[in-house]
């Protein structure tokens, strides 16, 4: 049903107003990082679906002479010190939160550690306010100097469209950031690239969704790095405990609407973005086939 004027100024305004309140409580007003510089024009964005790899395979020379922004669990795999990406992004709170389930605790371990030790060249790491509240990880990762930490408010905010451009520049909130794509993206565009693109952001669960007879929601979440030996399992709600079907839904709903919004503030300020991912589902940006662009 399309809503009349009236209609979308009334709810703009109770989102804003609400959003306001979220940032006042939730959000470090008056201590914000500013965005690190960018050493290239362009930047690439990895996301770790299972399409990278061919990526990785055909196309490597095409990230060359640009910034890379690789995403939660890359550290650890043998791509990481290879492409030694300029940024990267923790973007779920399993990654750094103490109350979460065993297995969840020792990746944690995993990653930091693996973060500690291979990273040789200078690299900016963007986490979650939240996250000095628990500062394991920092202890982890301090002796490593080429590391610059860059804390971030992942606060949703909706709205009238001026209020939430304010708030994703000054990095104050963002989209709802159901997928760790959505920080990623936004950072780069807040960093000021003239082209961005995306590789990797398969985004394509919804084929891979099953209830048993149980009525367990059960996801095959595969990634680039274990694409051959992922299960389907139940999916986590901040680090334990499992989702039901109506709760998963809505959570890929939130990140497919915050690719949407992330799209209209990149013309906002007039960058592009371009989705290289084949069969990508994201329906918010231009998809061009890499091959293509590279022989234009």
């Amino acid at each position: 049903m399309n809503k009349s004027r009236f209609q979308r100024f009334i709810e703009n305004s109770v989102l804003s107003f609400l959003s306001l309140i979220k940032i006042i409580m939730l959000s470090k007003i008056f201590f914000r990082n500013k965005f690190p510089l960018k050493s290239q024009k362009d930047c690439v964005v990895l996301g770790n679906g299972p399409s990278l790899n061919p990526c990785l395979e055909n196309h490597r020379e095409f990230l060359a002479n640009k910034d890379l922004f690789a995403v939660n669990y890359f550290p650890v795999t043998d791509i990481y010190d290879q492409l030694k990406p300029r940024n990267y992004i923790v973007g779920a709170l399993e990654f750094w939160y103490p109350d979460v389930t065993p297995d969840r605790l020792e990746k944690q371990q995993k990653l930091f550690n693996a973060l500690a030790t291979k990273t040789t060249w200078e690299l900016n790491l963007f986490i979650s306010y939240k996250a000095r509240k628990y500062p394991f990880w920092l202890e982890i990762i301090k002796s490593n100097k080429n590391i610059k930490v860059t804390y971030y408010n992942e606060t949703p905010t909706e709205g009238f469209r001026s209020f939430r451009y304010c708030a994703f520049r000054k990095n104050l909130g963002m989209p709802r950031p159901h997928n760790v794509m959505i920080p990623a993206i936004l950072f780069s565009l807040n960093m000021g690239y003239d082209k961005i693109y995306l590789v990797g952001a398969d985004h394509s669960w919804l084929p891979l969704i099953k209830v048993d007879d149980q009525n367990n929601v059960l996801l095959n979440q595969q990634h680039f790095y274990d694409e051959s030996t992922s299960v389907y399992k139940t999916m986590a709600n901040k680090g334990k405990g499992q989702r039901n079907l109506s709760e998963v839904l809505h959570k890929f709903y939130l990140a497919f609407k915050g690719h949407m919004e992330l799209a209209e503030y990149s013309k906002h300020k007039g960058i592009e973005i371009i989705n290289l991912t084949p069969g990508s589902f994201i329906d918010a940006y231009q998809k061009i086939n890499l091959s293509n662009l590279k022989n234009a």
